[in-house]
């Protein structure tokens, strides 16, 4: 996209179901089939976290929800990390709407506009979580595939296409800095990157 390459959404689409839906649905299925032929009841000595996984049976609504990835559905009762697949699939079908507000504002008005509508997301989490029983089928239900997340993660795909559209200029002030500098950078990324989600 970056390079003005032609291609239309179609295609796109067809590239992006190839890369994240096909790996999606096998995992999907894969989980499914260790529900129904493995599993045996609770593991000794493990807590209710591990243990709530696989003992819902997939009825009707839990297929359609995991093999069209839309609705509120509960991405863990087969497979717990696909949840991040459900969302890079949902955000890649809008990254064409997503590129063209990049290059088409100011990087301010993007950062600023997704920002608010992240911050906007987690107080709709919080609010359902409040009483407000009204914003559940947004904010709640479908535990980590909710479609407030989907928004929130939207912020830093919104963050790395001025990064990337940029990038030449970037490198060029990360490569005219001395050497302790980006080491103490780097340093700063990883202690971000590793501690920064802790509660």
């Amino acid at each position: 996209m970056l390079e003005g390459g032609r291609l239309t959404y179609g295609a796109y689409a067809a590239r992006r179901i190839l890369r994240f839906y096909l790996p999606y649905i096998v995992a999907v299925e894969l989980g499914i089939a260790g529900q129904q032929w493995r599993y045996g009841g609770d593991l000794a000595g493990l807590g209710d976290w591990i243990n709530r996984f696989w003992t819902d049976d997939p009825g009707p609504r839990a297929m359609l929800g995991h093999f069209t990835v839309i609705g509120a559905f509960d991405s863990s009762t087969y497979d717990f990390a696909i949840w991040t697949l459900v969302h890079e699939m949902r955000i890649s079908l809008l990254f064409p709407l997503v590129f063209l507000m990049i290059r088409c504002l100011r990087w301010r008005t993007v950062l600023g506009g997704f920002g608010l509508a992240s911050l906007i997301m987690a107080r709709l989490r919080i609010g359902v979580f409040s009483g407000h029983d009204e914003l559940a089928g947004l904010a709640r239900d479908g535990g980590y595939t909710a479609y407030v997340f989907t928004v929130h993660h939207l912020l830093a795909f919104a963050i790395g296409g001025p990064l990337a559209d940029r990038r030449e200029r970037l490198a060029a002030i990360q490569a005219g800095l001395p050497a302790r500098t980006r080491a103490l950078l780097l340093a700063l990324g990883l202690t971000l990157d590793i501690y920064g989600a802790r509660r």
